[in-house]
């Protein structure tokens, strides 16, 4: 229903695979699957966004360049969101992730959703409010600005409190942080 309500695309993450199945049994069905959509949002017009996530089966930028060349369609676009794939292990790497997601994706990518996030005392990762760090580097917003003509953003607000509304883009209202 995305272009009858003039969406240009449609995201999604791909699910953890919940241990059922091992990673190579997960990237297949999820390629076998994905495929039909893709196929599907051809014929419509419309695009599909795919955002690597740690910890699901798409978990990382080498395995969205593996989905998007098994796939092999214009249609599928890459969501990016590289908090999405820095964890409290990796997170002092996040300027060679970012790297390695431009230099593998970069012409796929079509949207950016922008966020930030912290490492708690704890040392646990907490995704934080809209934004991206410094190591998000001016010269890679340009590059951004100046390769990407159709590309949309989203920012993430935290915390959130859902209210009541008949209106559907009246569902979210920012929450004053305490």
């Amino acid at each position: 229903f995305a272009s009858v309500m003039g969406c240009a695309m449609i995201g999604t993450e791909t699910w953890s695979g919940d241990g059922f199945l091992n990673d190579e049994e997960a990237i297949n069905v999820l390629i076998r699957n994905l495929k039909k959509v893709v196929s599907y949002a051809e014929k419509m017009g419309v695009m599909v966004g795919m955002e690597p996530v740690a910890g699901h089966i798409c978990k990382d930028f080498v395995t969205a360049r593996r989905i998007l060349d098994e796939i092999d369609s214009p249609n599928l676009v890459i969501i990016f969101d590289p908090v999405n794939v820095i964890t409290k292990d990796n997170y002092q790497r996040q300027s060679e992730i970012i790297n390695e997601a431009f230099k593998l994706c970069a012409n796929e990518i079509a949207c950016i959703h922008a966020k930030d996030f912290i490492i708690e005392k704890n040392g646990e990762k907490k995704d934080e409010s809209d934004g991206f760090d410094d190591d998000f580097s001016e010269e890679k917003q340009k590059s951004i600005q100046e390769d990407n003509i159709q590309l949309f953003t989203t920012e993430q607000k935290f915390p959130v409190q859902q209210k009541e509304s008949n209106s559907f883009t009246d569902c979210w209202e920012p929450q004053s942080a305490s």
